[in-house]
Parts: C-alpha cells; sequence; structure tokens
C-alpha cells in the first residue's frame, strides 16, 4: 500500500518511533486511513493549488517560500468532514509525515460549560469550580490533586498517555491489514502475541479503531 504511505501491517517495525508521536499526529494516523478524508483531497486539492498560484502571482509576498504543490507535506485544503461545523485544514492523507503545523488537535477532556449549564450526574466526569479572585496556581494544584483521586476511585488508576499507546498500535495495524484485504483469521494469527487474538477480540478492536478514525477521544 506504498500510494497510500501504509506501513506492511505484518512488520511492527514499519511503523517507526510511535513512542515520539504527538497527540496530533496520532489523531492524524487514524484521520489519514478514512476513505472520504483521501476523496475529499484528491477533489479538492487541484482547485485550491491553482487558487493559491494565482494568489501568489497577484501578490508576490504572500508566499514567500513558494506555492506547496498537493503532493508536498504541509500542503493542505480546508474540510468541514473533520469536525462538524467547523473548518479544518486537512493535509495530503497520503502523506504519514506532515508538520505539526498543519495537524490539529481538539480539546482533550476539558469541556468549558455555558452559563447556566446543567451538570449530569456523570461519575466518570468531575466539574470543578474556580475562584477567579485568587490565585490561578494553588486552584490548579488542589484541582489535580482532586481529579486523580478522582480519577483512581471511578476509573481504577490513571489514565497514562503512553498505555494506550500499544492499543493504538495495534489499532492502526489492524486497520491497514482490513485495507490490504487479510481475513481477521490472518490478523489474528500475526497478532499472536496479544493475549487474546480471537476473532471476537479483532473484530472488537477493529471497531474501536474505526470509532477513532471518526472521533479521537483519550
Amino acid at each position: 500500500m506504498k500510494d497510500l504511505d501504509i506501513p506492511n501491517w505484518t512488520d511492527i517495525a514499519e511503523y517507526g518511533s510511535t513512542d515520539r508521536w504527538s497527540l496530533k499526529r496520532w489523531r492524524w494516523e487514524f484521520l489519514r486511513r478514512r476513505e472520504d478524508l483521501r476523496q475529499e483531497f484528491d477533489l479538492n486539492a487541484p482547485s485550491e493549488y491553482e487558487g493559491r498560484l494565482f494568489e501568489a502571482e497577484q501578490e508576490p509576498n504572500r508566499y514567500p517560500y513558494g506555492v506547496l504543490k498537493p503532493s508536498q507535506p504541509g500542503f493542505y485544503i480546508l474540510s468541514t468532514s473533520i469536525t462538524a461545523d467547523s473548518w479544518e485544514p486537512l493535509p495530503n492523507p497520503r502523506i504519514s509525515d506532515q508538520p505539526e503545523a498543519v495537524l490539529t488537535m481538539p480539546p482533550v477532556g476539558v469541556t468549558v460549560l455555558a452559563h447556566g449549564e446543567i451538570v449530569t450526574d456523570n461519575p466518570k466526569e468531575a466539574v470543578l469550580k474556580f475562584d477567579l479572585r485568587k490565585p490561578v496556581r494553588n486552584q490548579i494544584a488542589e484541582a489535580k490533586k482532586y481529579l486523580m483521586e478522582q480519577q483512581q476511585a471511578q476509573i481504577g488508576g490513571k489514565v497514562q498517555f503512553r498505555k494506550l499507546l500499544g492499543k493504538w498500535l495495534t489499532y492502526l495495524r489492524i486497520l491497514d491489514a482490513r485495507t490490504c484485504g487479510a481475513s481477521w483469521e490472518k490478523i489474528a494469527e500475526v497478532l499472536s502475541h496479544e493475549d487474546q487474538v480471537d476473532r471476537t477480540w479483532v473484530n472488537k478492536a477493529h471497531a474501536a479503531a474505526v470509532r477513532l478514525t471518526m472521533e479521537f477521544k483519550i
């Protein structure tokens, strides 16, 4: 699948140093495996490129380093397919290693409540109130302590980014395997180092991977 810049899913080494990937990069790796985003990019990239060439002719200083081609890292179109009702840069999905500047990441975990919004009783969420008349640093320290205590009580331990890496890499490999036409049985055979490798487990992992391509959450 070299035309899609997809590694050989049977060789984990081909995915490189994933432990060094940022959250933005992880999100991008799931997003770029969506066929609808590839089609959207292919449809709109040529006209976007032509438009930028025209802008460069009219305003030579607008692109001091030249106009990037769609086949180059860093070129992007604006898409509303990634986040509903919001424009977001969409680089070329066939290029894995994109500049961080064109990768985006929605807020992770924190939601700002509107004034007067009702707080639901969800044991997996915590709502804190801060006093803007007092030093922020001390309040954040107390909030961190409280949140970690609640995470231990409600989730059973800290949710760490590093713990997700193994799952996410496995998810990417399963997505790539299915893109290559591998059967569920073949995937289970290759991923035999996992604790559970039957078809049911692979199906569930694939479903989780697809959800991450549509809505990246940790």
